[in-house]
């Protein structure tokens, strides 16, 4: 199911696209959505979980510069370094606009019960239908593709003559679908 806005007018802008990740369908779907949006299927970069590089579609991702995420805390600084440097080496190079990420770090029911009580440590909501979203490899993106101002903080936008606000993707996070 596609709702929202049509994303067709900005697909030949950047963007990250945060995605709901519910089961293994939701890959395909998204694919299915986007083929008639121009040219962002080809331009999108994809993070997954490492262990999708052994699937069926792995050779190809791995062929189109998608990026594999090792999970877990014996894993994660590493990552998010080697994640930054495949940005730097293939992003531009390659022509992406469009970031594809599944925040929750894998599937809602292998995540629930541990956000769930990371929430309930820190005071955070207790949420059913979605885990609380990591953000290490959201703010390695942001940092390294973002607009950066000359103090070297994040830039967001810039005001026009009539004084509106625009905001430089892919620092605007674009959330697509809702996948249930």
């Amino acid at each position: 199911m596609e709702w929202g806005d049509d994303v067709k007018p900005i697909s030949e802008e950047e963007a990250m696209v945060i995605v709901n990740h519910q089961a293994t369908g939701d890959v395909c779907t998204l694919m299915m959505c986007l083929q008639d949006k121009g040219t962002v299927v080809r331009k999108m970069m994809w993070l997954m979980d490492h262990v999708f590089k052994y699937t069926n579609f792995g050779l190809v991702s791995l062929i189109h510069g998608d990026f594999f995420i090792r999970q877990g805390k014996a894993h994660r600084d590493k990552q998010l370094i080697f994640l930054k440097d495949h940005l730097d080496k293939f992003y531009h190079s390659r022509d992406r606009k469009w970031i594809v990420l599944f925040p929750e770090g894998g599937f809602l029911r292998k995540r629930r019960e541990t956000s769930q009580s990371f929430a309930k440590k820190n005071s955070l909501p207790h949420l059913t239908h979605v885990t609380l979203p990591r953000l290490g490899a959201t703010q390695v993106i942001l940092k390294t593709l973002g607009p950066q101002q000359e103090n070297g903080s994040l830039g967001v936008g810039d005001t026009d003559q009539t004084g509106d606000q625009h905001c430089h993707p892919p620092v605007c996070t674009l959330e697509l679908l809702k996948l249930s």
